[in-house]
């Protein structure tokens, strides 16, 4: 009964800051079908004068879990006081991390689906950067070696040329 409360104080407090019920279904099983699956749509996106604190308020009027949602409708009743003596309200608003929570508990298919490709990308990525770094290292040590064999041949060149200028038979000539 209590979340009955909070959940009509919730809906009358979104009405008055944007002059529209949070859900509009054309049969009344599409409007319950939306109040169940679907969260209101924010008030500041209706009205973007509304000040975020009671957009926060209100908002926490229609959470569905006891964690997060305001617990009575004194409750709201207080925050409301907060809010109008310009006081710090106790409600805070709901995170990516909540939202993308809840909307994977909406939609548990679809969040798994998109779990599935955001891990094979990553997995993907990391398999190519592995193959990346390892090419790279192959290619360090190939440039080592050819430069090793460069000084190799380059010591043999004059280590052969220092033989034959030692073993050639030079004159020596007087300059007289």
């Amino acid at each position: 009964m209590r979340a009955q409360r909070r959940v009509w104080l919730g809906a009358i407090l979104y009405y008055l800051l944007t002059a529209r019920p949070p859900f509009v279904g054309e049969t009344m099983e599409t409007t319950l079908a939306q109040v169940l699956e679907h969260e209101p749509v924010s008030p500041r996106l209706l009205n973007a004068s509304v000040p975020r604190d009671l957009e926060t308020i209100c908002l926490k009027c229609w959470r569905r879990n006891r964690h997060g949602a305001m617990a009575t409708a004194q409750a709201v009743a207080d925050e409301l006081g907060r809010f109008l003596e310009k006081k710090p309200i106790l409600a805070r608003p709901v995170g990516l991390a909540g939202k993308a929570g809840r909307w994977c508990r909406r939609k548990p298919a679809l969040a798994t689906a998109m779990g599935a490709v955001v891990l094979v990308a990553a997995l993907g990525f990391v398999g190519v950067l592995t193959y990346w770094q390892r090419a790279e290292k192959q290619r360090r040590i190939a440039e080592a070696s050819e430069l090793f064999a460069r000084q190799n041949a380059y010591a043999r060149t004059w280590t052969s040329r220092k033989r034959r200028l030692s073993g050639a038979n030079w004159e020596h000539r007087s300059l007289a």
